[in-house]
């Protein structure tokens, strides 16, 4: 099977009228008057970020979310995306079965595949997602945007993508009910596009965790120049990780587990009931876990008012 005929086959469908989509050497699509345009991309590569038998339906869901996390994180909505895929394989039965996966996510939330690659790897899978969203102009959700007293909010729950990954990885004891609780976690994240939107004028600053909670606020914490606190005992989970794991295993997966891909934002404390209410609206969980304060660093409190010492850091490529 050819490279031109994997893209008809597989990853050709009809975009809006007003787009140029795959078949020509560059797509074309207008921007609207009074939006920003967000752009960014993810690479995805077998063994790192996923495992060679994963679901490709599953894999093709997941490959577009964590690239429209960015977009959620920004407040931005999604307008189109890019798709690379190398392989050592055409293999038609998997490809058939990712770009299921991709296109039900795609059509979901109207982020049309607009173009893309696809070569021959010499090992593995490699897959490269680019998206591209607008935003209304001077409302995107930065990350240097923290100020001093903001409250510190987190959407979802930590840890269980984590959890999952260490199971299959036989870094933690096999436990199949406790795989079937966190692999769903793992495998189907969501992007919290409709809080992305809802925050626009709310959050201060915002990012997506996808390398864990701990690293990525500390980018949030870089970029404004700014320290924080962060209560352990207010950070969500599933409680049903409490009758499995030590308090140890637990401790690592919420603070620092990646593959979370939900939003850690700051917000003034004038908007605390508005973000409630955005809870309640959106039926999506948000957690109050700290504050952000001049002094450089971060600290992880606990109820007894102790602080953790070292403080492990999260996922690094390098």
């Amino acid at each position: 099977m050819s490279e031109f005929d994997i893209i008809k086959k597989y990853f050709s469908r009809p975009v809006k009228q007003d787009m140029l989509g795959v078949g020509d050497d560059c797509a074309l699509f207008s921007a609207a008057n009074g939006f920003d345009i967000a752009v960014s991309k993810d690479l995805l590569i077998e063994d790192i970020h996923f495992f060679h038998d994963v679901d490709p339906i599953s894999l093709g869901h997941k490959s577009l979310t964590v690239s429209l996390s960015d977009l959620a994180a920004m407040g931005a909505s999604p307008l189109a995306c890019l798709l690379g895929i190398a392989m050592p394989v055409a293999n038609e039965k998997w490809l058939a079965k990712f770009s299921e996966g991709f296109y039900n996510l795609s059509n979901c939330v109207g982020c049309p595949l607009i173009g893309g690659d696809t070569v021959r790897s010499q090992q593995g899978i490699i897959i490269s997602i680019t998206v591209l969203g607008q935003v209304p102009f001077g409302q995107a959700i930065r990350r240097d945007g923290a100020q001093i007293d903001d409250e510190i909010w987190v959407s979802g729950d930590l840890g269980s993508a984590d959890i999952a990954c260490r199971i299959i990885s036989s870094k933690i004891e096999n436990n199949k009910f406790l795989l079937s609780r966190t692999i769903n976690s793992l495998e189907w994240p969501n992007a919290r596009l409709n809080l992305g939107h809802s925050l626009r004028g709310v959050a201060n600053s915002a990012i997506d965790i996808s390398d864990g909670l701990i690293q990525d606020l500390t980018h949030i914490l870089n970029a404004s120049n700014l320290g924080a606190f962060v209560y352990y005992d207010n950070l969500p989970f599933d409680n049903f990780l409490l009758d499995s794991l030590s308090k140890d295993d637990i401790k690592k997966s919420i603070l620092n587990g990646g593959d979370v891909y939900e939003l850690c934002f700051t917000a003034p404390k004038c908007q605390h009931n508005n973000i409630i209410n955005i809870s309640k609206e959106l039926n999506i969980k948000l957690s109050l876990i700290g504050g952000i304060v001049s002094k450089r660093g971060l600290d992880i409190i606990y109820n007894d008012g102790s602080i953790l010492d070292n403080i492990p850091s999260g996922f690094s490529h390098f």
